[in-house]
């Protein structure tokens, strides 16, 4: 996944698993020319209704939105977010700040699709999907 050169992106950096929970690492990099609060994410669990068998050799990969699609999925359930540490909300145009999410799917011993919404910039939205 690369990152947008005008805009806003997202990446996955680590995933930790304890228990039932994930704790997910990802940095924010704004290359936009405005400034860009980052919002805690809203995060959704995706339903593929065709591949899912392809789930478990791309576990713990950040993938692209046109790769979601090969999944024809239309169907998402939210995930509870435990908590959200964001030392750096504001960002300025060039900067790049980390955060931590947990969160606790239903189901953490499968395979599954969670896009990360962190709201929009400039009418851009800004998500990363990664598959867990």
């Amino acid at each position: 996944v690369h990152p947008a050169k005008d805009g806003v992106s997202v990446s996955i950096k680590d995933v930790v698993r304890d228990g039932g929970s994930f704790y997910v690492r990802f940095a924010v990099t704004n290359s936009s020319a405005l400034p860009y609060r980052i919002e805690p994410p809203n995060v959704f669990e995706i339903a593929p209704r065709q591949s899912a068998d392809l789930l478990p050799s791309m576990k713990d990969e950040q993938v692209a939105a046109k790769a979601v699609a090969q999944f024809n999925a239309n169907q998402t359930a939210q995930v509870s977010v435990r908590d959200t540490n964001i030392p750096q909300r504001d960002l300025s145009p060039g900067q790049t700040a980390e955060g931590v999410v947990e969160i606790r799917p239903e189901d953490a011993a499968k395979p599954g699709i969670y896009e990360f919404d962190f709201g929009a910039d400039n009418g851009h939205a800004v998500k990363a999907t990664v598959v867990l």
